[in-house]
């Protein structure tokens, strides 16, 4: 184990689950996984050992690593994290050391990834009963560019109501994108029921039908390739 572990730090890379880790900026998460990930590995050859021969050595670690999943916040740090590991398994691996060798040459069978990453491959995998596997993830970029599109088409579609949107229309169009970009608001957006208010509510029900927007609550969007 590497001796630059703080004692904190051991404490993460030691741990044989069921914990709840709280870690800042900085405090070095990356290298307490890598280290968490060779330290799983020993234990996992010591166990190996102490019921079986050598041989077979490389499916066991391969199940092994098939359960194992590694998630992050960004892109850019599960591909530092994917490095890393490689490296210092190729290291261990090159003083000819058979377990080692081993466990490089099954190091691609874990999952290393974005949380978004994982829930993607469970949403491809057919996990989710009520969610298609066919369905697609777009960035972000993307999904403003087919909120923006829809609501301009929506928009244009209103007659004498395109002036009151045009006014404000920025404000709208964010006010959607925040309402889009959240499940939970989404859900509430879908289950609206923009005909049944309380007395307080008459000012938005006057509202909705001065400008005919219950059309645009009971509006749905294409989510064939929408971000869930």
């Amino acid at each position: 184990m590497s001796t630059s572990a703080n004692p904190e730090q051991l404490k993460a890379i030691e741990h044989t689950g069921g914990v709840l880790l709280k870690a800042g900026a900085g405090s070095g998460k990356t290298f307490v996984l890598k280290e968490h990930m060779v330290y799983r590995t020993q234990k996992w050859h010591e166990e190996y050992q102490s019921s079986q021969s050598l041989e077979g050595f490389s499916e066991f670690i391969a199940s092994k690593f098939s359960k194992t999943v590694l998630m992050t916040f960004t892109k850019k740090a599960a591909g530092e994290l994917q490095i890393r590991l490689r490296k210092e398994f190729a290291d261990r691996a090159a003083g000819q050391d058979m377990f080692w060798q081993e466990a490089l040459s099954s190091l691609d069978k874990r999952t290393v990834t974005t949380i978004h990453g994982f829930c993607y491959k469970l949403i491809k995998e057919g996990h989710f009963v009520n969610v298609d596997s066919s369905s697609d993830i777009i960035d972000y970029s993307e999904f403003i560019k087919k909120i923006t599109s829809l609501f301009d088409q929506w928009v244009l579609t209103q007659g004498n109501l395109d002036k009151f949107l045009i006014k404000d229309h920025d404000k709208v169009l964010n006010s959607l994108l925040g309402i889009f970009s959240d499940p939970i608001l989404r859900k509430a957006w879908k289950n609206i029921d923009v005909y049944n208010y309380s007395e307080n509510d008459e000012v938005l029900k006057d509202l909705i039908n001065i400008y005919e927007l219950g059309e645009l609550f009971e509006s749905k969007i294409d989510s064939s390739s929408e971000n869930e």
